[in-house]
């Protein structure tokens, strides 16, 4: 099934042992929010909630997250929460969606040296 790159919501996070933060942007690399939350599983709906928002006329959302340290871990394990975890080992198909996750990485970033937290 091709999927068109305007009905997808990218969402990149950036893991932490303590928090992760996370960035959803549109597919033309608008910034539409941002979360950041503690690393533990009783958090993880307030990420999903934040997403469902903007998840308007059927578009879907796409995670991007390097899962360092196994920090991601139960991000990845819950069950049907999320539509997709990327991992950088595992980009298979997902190829033509890099450029959308490299602004995403970049937007995580800017977002925390903003804070202070970089």
């Amino acid at each position: 099934m091709n999927v068109r790159k305007e009905d997808l919501i990218y969402v990149g996070i950036d893991l932490h042992k303590e928090t992760h933060t996370a960035v959803i942007l549109d597919c033309w690399n608008t910034k539409l929010g941002e979360i950041t939350f503690a690393n533990t599983p009783a958090e993880f709906p307030k990420l999903v909630r934040k997403v469902k928002k903007y998840c308007i006329e059927n578009k879907q959302a796409v995670y991007g997250l390097e899962n360092a340290y196994g920090y991601g871990r139960y991000l990845i394990t819950k069950n049907g929460t999320y539509k997709a975890v990327l991992d950088m080992n595992q980009m298979g198909e997902a190829m033509s969606h890099i450029y959308y996750l490299n602004s995403l990485i970049q937007n995580v970033l800017s977002s925390i040296r903003e804070s202070g937290e970089l």
